[in-house]
């Protein structure tokens, strides 16, 4: 083709309008996975190459190492892949419980409450997070993965050897409306917070940068050893108070 396969999705798909389809054409006669799922006319499409380790040149694949590198836990971080994984399932699971049994007091417009196989869990050893996420969204996060990234990369590390914009120790926090442009948060043990309708923008190299956003997300710090019930209530007071800080600014459900 003469042209690198990733960065030619990236400006043909990514970002120019999805009525564009120049780079669906290129890339599967090279055999390349593009980045455009759909025809969406008039709208940006947020999808990235399923290749982009194979595909980026050195200094790209060394800027995808350190986004990587952004959410593992240092030296110090206790438990195991084995029981975070556990304890993220269960926070799935108990969120999504949850937000069935308040569907009926939430109308159809807050869609988190009425459509349960949007929610997904994910976050760093030391951190427990459920994020409620759009089709297109879910799209974009698995694209992520198969990349060789986190799902939602830049958003969340408990390290405190790498820089972070937010630091947060306090329980009940409440984030809106927030744009991020690098390394996002940095977890404390004791942290609870929010995010709603948050945008995430990491750069891979000047000029060349993804923009990702999050509906809404319950994050925890989580303690050494801490239990699944606790970790439970944790969740049921951070949803509450959530929806008890959208009602105070009079979000219209």
């Amino acid at each position: 083709m003469g042209v690198n396969p990733f960065w030619f999705c990236e400006f043909e798909c990514l970002w120019q309008n999805a009525g564009n389809h120049s780079c669906f054409t290129e890339c599967r006669s090279d055999e390349w996975d593009c980045c455009l799922a759909r025809r969406m006319p008039h709208r940006l499409k947020p999808f990235i190459c399923t290749r982009t380790l194979a595909a980026a040149d050195k200094t790209t694949q060394n800027e995808l190492t350190q986004w990587k590198a952004f959410s593992m836990p240092d030296s110090n971080t206790r438990g195991t892949m084995d029981n975070h994984s556990i304890l993220l399932q269960m926070a799935l699971q108990h969120t999504k419980k949850r937000f069935q049994v308040l569907s009926s007091e939430l109308p159809s417009s807050f869609h988190p409450a009425h459509h349960p196989k949007r929610w997904r869990s994910w976050g760093p050893i030391g951190t427990i997070g459920v994020f409620y996420q759009t089709k297109d969204g879910k799209r974009l996060s698995e694209q992520f993965e198969r990349s060789g990234l986190e799902p939602f990369p830049g958003l969340l590390t408990t390290n405190a050897k790498v820089p972070a914009a937010i630091e947060v120790s306090g329980t009940l926090n409440f984030f809106a409306s927030n744009r991020i442009e690098g390394r996002g948060f940095r977890v404390q043990p004791t942290a609870s917070f929010a995010l709603w309708h948050h945008a995430q923008v990491f750069r891979l190299k000047p000029g060349k940068h993804f923009v990702y956003s999050i509906p809404l997300a319950l994050i925890l710090g989580v303690m050494p050893a801490e239990t699944a019930s606790r970790i439970q209530d944790r969740l049921d007071e951070l949803i509450n108070h959530t929806l008890q800080v959208l009602r105070d600014l009079e979000y219209r459900f």
